[in-house]
């Protein structure tokens, strides 16, 4: 995925995390296409955790401006955790890297862009006018 694949928002820190996000999609799916197990193991761990601290912080951000479709927003984020905490387990028992850069390419990143330049860049207008 390259940086200018991905979409921009009315909210700067927003844009910070999909950046920190972006890069670290890309560092797992370059350890993935080297069968790197080890690092594969470690950045899924990595990126999870950063996906969930950056949709905390989103949704407090929602919260707070009183985003009035938070609930749909939180839902797909929801959605996304489980799909990467079963990516994790899948993984962690399988070690099938191949199946990680399969997801990545054919799922995560369309899956990242489509949700930025959707229901990031609606909310994110949003709380820039509240």
């Amino acid at each position: 995925m390259r940086e200018e694949q991905l979409p921009l928002v009315a909210v700067a820190e927003i844009n910070n995390a999909h950046l920190e996000e972006m890069l670290m999609i890309n560092r797992l799916e370059e350890a993935a296409e080297r069968n790197d197990a080890e690092t594969v193991s470690q950045m899924l761990g990595k990126l999870l955790e950063h996906t969930r601290s950056h949709f905390q912080e989103e949704e407090k951000r929602m919260e707070g401006s009183g985003y009035p479709a938070i609930r749909e927003h939180k839902s797909e984020h929801e959605r996304h955790l489980r799909e990467l905490g079963f990516l994790q387990k899948h993984f962690d028992t399988h070690k099938d890297t191949k199946a990680v850069d399969v997801y990545i390419k054919g799922n995560l990143v369309a899956w990242f862009i489509h949700h930025t330049e959707t229901m990031d860049k609606e909310a994110a207008e949003y709380m820039s006018q509240s």
